[in-house]
């Protein structure tokens, strides 16, 4: 996790906490939830990034998978959003294939990390959920992630202007 916290890589979902201290590899890690959707308006850069920067968002899952080596990635959507799940695996183009969704109710607020874990561990019937780790992801981090590890570049760049940086570096 030296590479997490050497670049400053931060997980910017509902508090700003460094990725190293909100990852730490002390354990196994069974589930790797990568969120894909949100209703919540404020969090619309999720997809954004998504949709723009798809292969750097699995560039960033790589990374995360070789650092924590999870035995499943879930990704979960909405009820509304479950299309980006086919689309998701299409760009992966069969890179990881031990991959299950993770439909959970179109809410408002969409759902903490948490609540995430809680549908995961219900729709999976996980009897071992207290001694299971679960780890879950946005897309805005695993392209961070892409950008620090693979690029070395500093987590400086904020997201609203996300899209101008990446015209002025092309």
């Amino acid at each position: 996790m030296n590479e997490l916290s050497d670049r400053g890589v931060v997980d910017h979902n509902f508090h700003a906490v460094p990725a190293h201290i909100k990852y730490p590899r002390e354990n196994a890690v069974h589930y790797l939830v990568v969120v894909l959707s949100d209703s919540d308006p404020y969090s619309a850069i999720q997809e954004q990034i998504l949709r723009e920067h798809i292969e750097a968002v699995i560039d960033g899952l790589m990374v995360i998978c070789k650092l924590l080596e999870p035995q499943i990635i879930t990704l979960c959507t909405s009820t509304q959003d479950q299309h980006l799940v086919s689309g998701f695996i299409e760009a992966l183009d069969g890179k990881i294939l031990n991959i299950q969704p993770l439909v959970v109710p179109n809410t408002y607020p969409f759902a903490s990390d948490e609540m995430i874990k809680i549908q995961l561990y219900e729709q999976t019937k996980n009897i071992h959920q207290g001694n299971t780790s679960c780890v879950v992801v946005r897309p805005s981090l695993l392209y961070q992630l892409q950008q620090s590890v693979l690029f070395g570049s500093p987590c400086t760049v904020s997201y609203t202007h996300l899209r101008a940086h990446e015209t002025r570096r092309h």
